[in-house]
């Protein structure tokens, strides 16, 4: 119900240059792409901190990196349990 009600607003409002699930597209890409590069991150701080003798950073490390790395995952599955078509996204 509020999806439809989002729907006609961008609709009819003449400053919309695409449509709202375009947006959210976008936006999932995004997404997908910054926890992609975050978790990559998160794995080479938990070698740097194993290689280092810190096996306690490096498990906050690992786990960090699979949370955020599904964390794009987990929002396209959101987004596609409310009907939101996201074929296009990563």
């Amino acid at each position: 119900m509020m999806l439809d009600v989002i729907y006609s607003l961008t609709e009819f409002t003449p400053f919309a240059q695409t449509t709202l699930p375009n947006g959210i597209k976008g936006v999932v890409k995004t997404l997908q792409i910054v926890s992609v590069v975050l978790a990559v991150g998160c794995l080479i701080m938990a070698g740097v901190a194993m290689g280092n003798g810190d096996t306690s950073r490096a498990l906050h490390g690992t786990i960090a990196a699979g949370l955020i790395g599904l964390s794009g995952i987990i929002v396209k599955f959101i987004m596609t349990t409310i009907g939101l078509d996201l074929d296009g996204a990563v």
